[in-house]
């Protein structure tokens, strides 16, 4: 038998698989409690939550040990730091099950989540289930719904998140089958790696049930992950944009992924940009290297392919830029 298979017998529940949830665990001392608790009071039963200790230097590690001493369903799992992505893989390492999810460890979820999304993962034969995510952001929140609640083909899901239109290309919000998280690995060392997960996977694995509910609520703090990237450290993003449109071209997916990979890795480019002018303009040489790469990407995306008008403009914007930068560059030679 298979260790998943194993583990429900010992717990007396084989009517319901057993559902993994890694749970990444970095310095979240002050929010920790608030996720692990909206963990364990679960509606679904036969479920296991495994919590990753990477390598944090504050009580978080304490934390976790209290759980798993307080609950058997917690595992703790203490390793040296090597990032989020890696967190990730040791977890989908060391889970036992048939399905698994994930949550970052200061968000909070519904006590239902899991049990809807495997009721809709049951129901609708699917691959991967989703459910919608509400945005909490100091004293406002709001949901954003791209689909209403049913099936969706796994191309449609990329191109919309591709095309920024309000699906989300994180894990936290989905439910797998197992041998999804077993082929597609998180990239080592990089941020934003949810997408080439996610991006990859709903290629392949293209039946996909979204349930338009708020399930999850994602909160966004000042001091999150997002948030405390440094300047070198969001060239990441640009890589995992970079690599998946690699990857789709040279796949053979259809022209409507490609060219929204090709569009999605010059807003990608747009943002770098953005947040490089908002916290130090003195780093010129990194803007001018993204500059330098947002023009390439804009020149790759077909003439005809549809942009919000403000794209456009940043996209001659960037032209502008760029140009001026070359002329710039022959008069210093």
């Amino acid at each position: 038998m298979k260790n998943w298979q194993i583990l429900m017998c010992e717990r007396g529940n084989m009517e319901q698989p057993l559902i993994s949830i890694i749970v990444p665990v970095y310095n979240a001392e002050n929010y920790l409690e608030d996720c692990v608790e909206s963990l364990l009071q679960q509606s679904y039963k036969n479920i296991e939550f495994i919590l990753v200790d990477d390598g944090s230097t504050d009580a978080s590690a304490e934390i976790c040990d209290i759980y798993s001493r307080k609950d058997t369903r917690v595992t703790v799992i203490h390793k040296e730091n090597e990032g989020q992505a890696e967190a990730r893989n040791i977890g989908v390492q060391y889970s036992h099950g048939q399905f698994i999810g994930f949550a970052d460890d200061d968000d909070i979820l519904d006590p239902e989540m899991f049990e809807i999304l495997y009721k809709n993962m049951i129901e609708y034969n699917v691959d991967i289930s989703a459910c919608c995510r509400l945005y909490v952001e100091k004293d406002r929140s709001f949901k954003r719904n791209t689909f209403s609640s049913g099936l969706i083909d796994g191309h449609e899901f990329v191109t919309n998140i591709l095309r920024g239109e309000g699906a989300s290309g994180a894990v936290w919000d989905k439910l797998f089958k197992r041998e999804i998280l077993e082929k597609y690995k998180f990239p080592k060392g990089e941020q934003f790696e949810d997408y080439w997960v996610v991006l990859r996977a709903m290629c392949e694995y293209r039946k996909i049930y979204f349930d338009d509910r708020a399930l999850y609520r994602w909160i966004i703090r000042d001091n999150s992950q997002s948030h405390k990237l440094t300047l070198r450290q969001i060239g990441s993003y640009y890589r995992v944009a970079n690599s998946l449109m690699e990857y789709f071209i040279q796949n053979g997916m259809p022209d409507g992924i490609v060219q929204a990979s090709q569009y999605n890795l010059f807003r990608v480019c747009n943002g770098i940009i953005g947040r490089i002018l908002r916290v130090n303009v003195a780093e010129t040489g990194l803007l001018i290297k993204y500059v330098k790469l947002g023009y390439i990407a804009y020149k790759k995306i077909p003439q005809n392919y549809p942009m919000p008008v403000k794209e456009k403009f940043r996209g001659l914007v960037i032209c502008t830029l760029y140009k001026c930068s070359r002329m710039h560059k022959g008069k210093n030679i």
